[in-house]
């Protein structure tokens, strides 16, 4: 009976990683380091101050990284396509909450940071401290 439930209890525990595995492990995107600052009151981020709105922010990253106010917080993601290698049109293109990689259309999701592929957008730590955004990894 020790041996049943041993052996139940570590192929739970073998399931339950490979599934994270998989949102934390990206072949397709290195790993830069990112650590920067934005003051939402200035006329390029304002429309942060607001619910629903996104921005991009240029020269972090590998093409960038969008930064989306989700009405509870901010959420930050690579501004790369996540779901193949970089290419010349990898880059994603912002459109209200969503972001489309123009080399094959998938169109994610900037609050859940998903599209229908197996990869999430790459999702960088966001913390604010009155106007101010810190962005890092």
């Amino acid at each position: 009976m020790k041996k049943l439930i041993l052996l139940f209890s570590v192929t739970v525990l073998l399931i339950g990683c490979s599934k994270d595995e998989l949102r934390s492990y990206n072949p397709y995107l290195p790993n830069y380091a990112v650590n920067f600052q934005i003051n939402t009151t200035l006329p390029t981020y304002s429309r942060l101050q607001y619910p629903g709105n996104a921005v991009m922010v240029y020269g972090y990253g590998i093409n960038g990284v969008m930064v989306l106010n989700n009405g509870s917080g901010f959420v930050a993601y690579e501004a790369t396509c996540s779901n193949h290698e970089i290419l010349g049109c990898s880059a994603l293109i912002l459109n209200g909450v969503e972001a489309t990689c123009s080399c094959d259309d998938l169109v994610y999701n900037l609050y859940l940071g998903i599209a229908d592929a197996p990869y999430p957008l790459k999702q960088y730590r966001v913390t604010q401290n009155g106007p101010m955004l810190t962005i890092y990894n």
